[in-house]
């Protein structure tokens, strides 16, 4: 189960054409432009598709303050309400963000059963990907890259 924002709205179609065939299933995925992290974990808790799922991945945080301990915060919320299901974080591209990145991983070492996704590696790598001047925002190439890296991450 996947729930995200705004970048997850943009990389939507790209997994919904390559996971199922992935022999993954795919139970649903819950995006919507402008969400905060908050909002999306409470739709992730609230989700009788959720609750099915084996393995969560969250891309939130881009809507949020800067503060690591709000993503903190947030994190441990849904890592008390994981149990032992897989959960990947796909991690925060936004100028002045890097305390939420480090944070994140910081977080995946206290729990075993977290995965950052390095989202933001990617782009510092292939600055192309994003779209625009607001320095978070993917284009189409972007988008199918960010949605081939949550692919590889469930992949193993």
């Amino acid at each position: 189960y996947i729930v995200g924002d705004s970048l997850t709205v943009g990389a939507q179609p790209y997994l919904e054409e390559n996971l199922p065939s992935d022999n993954t299933t795919l139970l649903g995925i819950d995006a919507v432009g402008g969400r905060s992290a908050g909002n999306g974990i409470d739709a992730l808790l609230s989700s009788s598709q959720a609750q099915n799922a084996n393995t969560w991945v969250l891309a939130l945080g881009t809507n949020d303050n800067d503060d690591p301990n709000t993503i903190g915060e947030d994190v441990q919320r849904v890592m008390n309400a994981a149990g032992k299901r897989n959960v990947y974080w796909v991690n925060v591209v936004r100028p002045g963000y890097f305390r939420i990145n480090a944070k994140l991983v910081n977080l995946a070492s206290i729990y075993k059963n977290l995965e950052i996704i390095d989202w933001a590696a990617l782009t510092n790598a292939h600055p192309e990907y994003l779209a625009g001047g607001d320095g978070v925002h993917a284009n189409d190439e972007g988008y199918q890259a960010r949605s081939n890296m949550i692919i590889q991450a469930l992949r193993g």
